[in-house]
């Protein structure tokens, strides 16, 4: 057994809260060369991680997360599920199996779903059937289509396999369309940009004239039109009264 296991269970309840922790403090106990290897790799340090406990492949990690995993985080029981799946061996199988006996969150039931099809479970195959029938987190993955191939490496009859195979096809075409879709948008926008159009820029909206309401303080003035007596000269300068000229016409 590698000399920084005990060092890893005593560790596990120096460093309380954080969802993060579990790969940082391993990352630690398994050497600054993990996160060396993490730069150059351009990987995360949960990435290196999980790469290096898997190929070192050691059941003793497979304890010490089983034994922790059901009194920690969501972070710490998701990122374990991913574990426990690259660890190939025995021991992952168990913990995997039984954790998803006691595990309340959808999710988290779900990923261990995974770890156990990554590992061909022939007996996780009964238990990924019954979350399927129980429901389960299809944000995270599509159990249905990762089950097919395990199941048809081990020989496993599943009922529903030519509906699965169906759905999954009708997902694909789907998804290709809509690739389709995207790269043909993606060669117009390539074109308009080549001809020196970009459709995606700004365009400044058109001036508008906005109309100022009438002042409250404006009056309107009337003119009243000049009154004419009947017996004087009318204005149209016929010479004639007004009452024998125009004023007879509006009377």
């Amino acid at each position: 057994m590698p000399a920084v296991w005990p060092e890893v269970a005593k560790s596990s309840s120096l460093l309380p809260g954080g969802e993060l922790r579990q790969p940082f403090w391993l990352a630690d106990l398994l050497g600054p060369g993990v996160k060396r290897a993490a730069w150059v790799a351009g990987k995360g340090v949960q990435e290196c991680v999980t790469d290096s406990l898997a190929r070192m492949g050691d059941p003793e990690a497979v304890r010490l997360v089983r034994a922790a995993f059901p009194n920690e985080s969501w972070g710490f029981r998701s990122f374990s599920s991913a574990l426990l799946g690259d660890i190939k061996h025995q021991e992952s199988e168990d913990a995997l199996l039984a954790l998803l006996e006691s595990e309340p969150d959808p999710s988290i039931r779900t990923m261990l779903c995974i770890g156990l099809c990554k590992l061909f479970s022939k007996s996780g195959v009964e238990k990924v059937l019954g979350e399927i029938a129980r429901g389960y987190d299809r944000s995270i993955d599509t159990l249905e289509e990762t089950l097919l191939p395990v199941a048809h490496v081990l020989g496993v009859d599943l009922p529903e396999a030519d509906r699965w195979r169906a759905d999954r096809d009708e997902r694909q075409r789907r998804q290709a369309e809509r690739q389709a879709v995207l790269d043909e948008l993606g060669r117009l926008y390539q074109a308009a940009k080549a001809a020196g159009v970009d459709p995606l820029a700004r365009r400044q909206p058109k001036a508008t004239i906005v109309k100022e309401p009438p002042s409250r303080d404006s009056v309107t003035v009337r003119r009243e039109p000049e009154r004419v007596g009947r017996n004087e000269p009318c204005p149209c300068g016929s010479g004639k009264k007004y009452k024998k000229c125009c004023g007879r016409q509006r009377s």
